[in-house]
């Protein structure tokens, strides 16, 4: 798939095939061209094969145009229907000091009825829950405060992507994931707006675990008309379909029969990527690509240090990767590509919630002898130390054909904040809290507790959600939007030879449609061809004196 272009790789995007246009050789009744030999060592050269040979019988004289142009036209179709040379190009990289205006903080009741109280921004900020540099993100939930009973749940974070997707190749490095009873952690991307709620614009899982697990799951959230069941575990994807309550989970239907309720299309992941394990190996790294294109979610894992060199270097190959561990057809007859539309990537730390609380009798049985789901979560923070994201880096990419010469890559639209800066002790006395010292420069940032005051150091930008619409839904806010230059420098490919490559690219197409004309013209001449230019012809066959005949007929 890969295209030499330049010192970077370009990828071939697979496209539809030719039409079945091309005869397979020559008309029946036709006598077959004799092969090409070559003359043995020291034999005469071999004479020049009949003209008729050429020309096949009388029938196929006549024929011979038609059937040449029929190449020629599926030779067209067959370069127009050619894989499209392009390449994964890098679009947003969110692990900065800036990483949180980014993100709009979701303090509304948890859909999921978890025993949380999700936190605006100064909220966070005031309770030492976030905290970000230019290497590293931390996240977590109040794990010192008791909660009050009958009060609101312990404080926790949602935070949903400003920048809304219909594609991407999504790559997250995770250097510690929320684990723990009780702990429900996830990075997911979930389509929802005006008119289509959920999961009417589809739900892609990333990352997702409840409780103590070590595995992974995978899965789509869909309306109904997305059927997996079609694609073949250890043939199409490395692992399995997760168990339902009477069959494999291969339904993406949240509604569908012999599957719980919200289930949906569920893969397991490989041992050790999620949980204590993957935690205590140092993380791992995720990809999972949207492809509409290519009609297809893919998603692979990597274990800490073993990710694919292209990733490292910023310039991915889904293809070079091998099987993913999980994969789902977008193909018209398993799940049309318009069951996932303006999606938002979101981290979500719950806690209990209806996943989390319907397997905590299995996983955490000790504890679960002695108490439920959500006495654990509301006295007993010390149970919770876990619970918490450290995010090494989180990059977008979008796969984009070679643009045309002179053509700028535009990543797509952003849609930031324009509110102004907010000093932490602005932060504060909106909070209720003040903020804490922050480290000096050269601070040991290695545990998470200096990760998180490190970010107490400096002035971050305002919440995206204003203290006064705390409680407003997020679709119902106007936030304007504007479309920016993305630097091509940020592809690790150099501007001039992008250029050059796409210059060279619309030569060489120019130039092919330029022959294939010129070869479209010659074949509609010779069908005109007169009786007398094929006597010369058939002459050209027995004649010992070229020469003469050339002076005879007047060709050269």
């Amino acid at each position: 798939p890969a295209q030499g272009v330049g010192p970077g790789k370009f990828w071939a995007r697979p496209a539809p095939p030719a039409p079945d246009c091309c005869p397979p050789g020559p008309s029946a009744g036709a006598r077959p061209l004799r092969p090409l030999q070559a003359p043995s060592a020291g034999s005469p050269p071999l004479p020049p094969p009949p003209v008729e040979e050429l020309l096949g019988s009388s029938g196929a004289q006549t024929d011979m145009p038609r059937r040449a142009g029929m190449q020629v036209a599926c030779a067209v179709t067959g370069f127009l229907a050619s894989p499209v040379v392009g390449q994964y190009l890098h679009s947003e990289k969110y692990v900065d000091r800036d990483f949180f205006t980014k993100w709009d903080f979701f303090n509304i009741d948890d859909p999921s009825h978890g025993h949380v109280s999700y936190v605006d921004y100064p909220t966070a900020v005031s309770f030492n829950l976030v905290g970000a540099n230019d290497d590293e993100v931390f996240m977590s939930a109040d794990t010192n405060s008791m909660v009050q009973p009958g009060g609101e749940g312990r404080k926790s974070l949602r935070l949903q992507s400003v920048k809304t997707y219909n594609s991407g190749l999504f790559i997250i490095h995770v250097k510690h994931v929320p684990t723990g009873c009780g702990v429900w952690p996830a990075f997911w991307l979930y389509g929802e707006g005006p008119g289509a709620q959920w999961p009417a614009w589809g739900e892609y899982d990333i990352i997702e675990g409840v409780n103590k697990a070590n595995i992974v799951r995978t899965a789509l959230h869909t309306s109904a008309g997305c059927d997996q069941s079609g694609v073949v575990p250890g043939q199409d994807f490395s692992s399995v379909f997760t168990q339902g309550m009477s069959k494999a989970a291969d339904n993406c239907d949240i509604k569908a029969d012999g599957q719980y309720k919200n289930q949906g299309c569920s893969q397991d992941g490989p041992p050790g990527s999620i949980g204590d394990e993957l935690n205590t190996a140092g993380g791992g790294t995720w990809a999972g690509e949207w492809d509409p294109i290519g009609k297809r979610i893919r998603t692979w894992f990597w274990p800490d240090g073993t990710e694919p060199l292209d990733i490292v270097a910023k310039i991915p190959d889904p293809d070079g990767w091998g099987k993913p561990y999980s994969f789902f057809s977008l193909e018209d007859w398993a799940c049309p590509t318009s069951h996932f539309q303006n999606m938002r990537m979101v981290f979500s730390l719950d806690l209990g919630g209806d996943l989390a609380e319907s397997h905590f009798q299995k996983s955490c049985p000790d504890l679960a002898s002695r108490m439920s789901c959500a006495d654990l979560i509301q006295y007993h923070p010390e149970e919770l130390k876990q619970a918490f994201w450290s995010i090494k880096a989180l990059d977008v990419y979008q796969w984009r054909p070679l643009p045309p010469p002179g053509a700028e890559f535009d990543a797509s639209t952003a849609t930031p904040t324009t509110e102004a800066p907010l000093s932490f002790a602005q932060v504060g006395a909106t909070a209720g809290a003040g903020g804490s010292a922050g480290l000096p420069p050269g601070a040991d940032l290695s545990s998470p507790a200096a990760l998180r005051h490190e970010a107490m150091d400096r002035s971050l930008p305002a919440p995206t959600v204003p203290p006064e619409m705390s409680k407003v839904s997020i679709s119902d806010r106007d936030r304007p939007s504007f479309g920016f230059m993305q630097a091509r420098g940020d592809t690790s490919i150099p501007p001039f030879v992008a250029r050059a490559a796409a210059w060279m690219g619309s030569a060489i197409a120019g130039a092919t449609a330029l022959v294939l004309l010129l070869v479209i013209i010659r074949v509609a001449s010779g069908s005109r061809q007169s009786e007398s230019d094929r006597q010369v012809v058939m002459h050209l066959n027995d004649s010992d004196s070229c020469s003469s005949c050339r002076t005879q007929s007047g060709l050269d």
